[in-house]
């Protein structure tokens, strides 16, 4: 293991000390923190519970791709205190340059709120409150020093609930997708989202979703419906619509608020 962070608490700390006093020779304090991590947060959505994750990054970048950020946790009733102690050296590099990165799991009870203690080592300590709704979760911190929330906000994907792309290949595969949406016409419910951002995928000012995907061909178009069926049906439409023909070129993925993949 190597001691990175020991030495950014030692420069943090000499710019802490350094800003107590004002550029004009006052006691005024001019505090200037680098920020050295960035956290952000995401869901991992399952059939029985999601799971609910802390994901930290440094700014810098290593000449390795897996370098990790050492942490521990403590939790008790209504609290996390995460501490990241150091970043940590691969065994085996991973050519190339990347950031260091880890995920850290938090297991959420029933509690509506959180209050979070996020230490640099044992130099700095940043407060705020993680709150969670069935709509959303939501970080607001007291302190910001040497750490950056990429968001403040994470929308959460909505119960029955399903999404999804059709990607196909010129105006003679019309003719399929155009049957895939009359034959699931009777099946799903249209809805409407708040616009933002859902880790999975995000909701823009025009209520269309956009999404990472892997489209076999080159036009596509995403979807999103209230459903609460069978999931078995959701697998039959990929089988059925999935075609690679002389007549038609059509590739269709659909995704589940339980975390089911159908492709």
């Amino acid at each position: 293991m190597v001691k990175y962070l020991q030495i950014l608490i030692f420069s943090t700390t000499i710019l802490l000390i350094s800003a107590c006093q004002g550029d004009d020779g006052s006691n005024n304090p001019v505090i200037t923190i680098p920020v050295d991590f960035n956290l952000d947060f995401s869901e991992k959505l399952n059939a029985n519970r999601n799971g609910f994750m802390l994901e930290v990054e440094t700014i810098k970048q290593y000449e390795c791709e897996n370098y990790e950020v050492d942490f521990q946790v403590l939790e008790s009733d209504g609290e996390f205190e995460i501490t990241l102690e150091d970043i940590v050296e691969p065994l085996d590099c991973i050519a190339g340059t990347g950031h260091a990165h880890s995920t850290i799991d938090l297991e959420l009870g029933n509690n509506t709120s959180y209050e979070l203690l996020i230490n640099l080592k044992d130099a700095i300590s940043n407060r705020g409150i993680l709150t969670v709704s069935p709509a959303k979760y939501s970080v607001m911190m007291e302190d910001l020093a040497g750490i950056n929330w990429t968001k403040s906000e994470l929308l959460r994907v909505p119960q029955t609930f399903i999404w999804g792309y059709i990607s196909y290949e010129g105006d003679h595969s019309l003719e399929l997708v155009n049957n895939f949406y009359e034959t699931i016409e009777a099946e799903v419910e249209m809805t409407s989202l708040e616009i933002g951002d859902y880790d999975y995928f995000l909701i823009n000012e025009n209520q269309e979703l956009e999404m990472s995907t892997n489209a076999l061909y080159d036009t596509v178009e995403t979807f999103y419906f209230s459903y609460d069926s069978n999931a078995n049906q959701l697998q039959e439409w990929v089988d059925k619509y999935n075609q690679n023909t002389e007549n038609a070129q059509m590739s269709l993925s659909i995704f589940t608020d339980k975390g089911q993949v159908f492709q």
